[in-house]
């Protein structure tokens, strides 16, 4: 799950994300479910950090169906990128891959009805709070309260094929700052004067 971690941008609304077990990381479901099928954690989640940046990574798969990769990193400035990569363990029909979903809390009378605009690029903005960039991946959609970054729907896959590979950056929108544009793929990110890369197995590795 993910959260803007800055009080001055979050403002008199700290109670911004709703928690929800499959923000952040998504989910997949095949033709024929009601809902998607549980996964399973694979051993223990990699830590560790380098030049102040925190980085963290772990796979979960749904036995015989898929297997997603995911790394995420923290950097000094706030930032954060997630990277997500799915990839099929049998031939499946897939209904629904939604990647990078983000929630929030509305309550009547008490916190207003939040708003999430596109822009060119992959680029949301949410209540002017904050700033998700996709980059790679399938094109999102924004939705009663959230966001769901990249979505594909009605597609098969083959055995070992990658149904997405996708990354996402966050970045809260503080008055007086401006957020950076990240550029570059689902393996090598640049945001500012840092270039975060992500290998095939899901290490990642910092260069500034």
């Amino acid at each position: 799950m993910v959260s803007p971690n800055n009080a001055q941008a979050l403002g008199g609304h700290p109670s911004f994300t709703r928690y929800d077990p499959a923000s952040g990381t998504g989910w997949i479901k095949l033709e024929g479910d009601k809902k998607p099928r549980a996964f399973r954690v694979e051993g223990e989640a990699r830590i560790s950090e380098e030049h102040g940046c925190l980085a963290v990574e772990f796979a979960r798969r749904i036995p015989g169906v898929a297997r997603q990769q995911i790394s995420y990193c923290a950097l000094p400035d706030g930032a954060v990128v997630v990277f997500s990569r799915w990839q099929a363990l049998n031939e499946i029909k897939v209904a629904e891959l939604v990647d990078h979903p983000f929630r929030w809390i509305e309550i009547d009378r008490m916190l207003p009805k939040w708003t999430a605009t596109q822009g060119a690029g992959g680029v949301w903005s949410i209540e002017g709070k904050l700033r998700m960039q996709i980059i790679g991946g399938s094109v999102g959609e924004a939705l009663e309260g959230g966001v769901n970054g990249a979505v594909k729907r009605g597609f098969r896959a083959a055995r070992d094929e990658v149904l997405q590979d996708s990354a996402c950056v966050y970045q809260a929108l503080v008055p007086g700052r401006e957020p950076v544009e990240a550029t570059g793929n689902s393996a090598t990110v640049k945001l500012g004067a840092w270039t975060i890369h992500c290998a095939a197995d899901g290490h990642l590795t910092f260069e500034k």
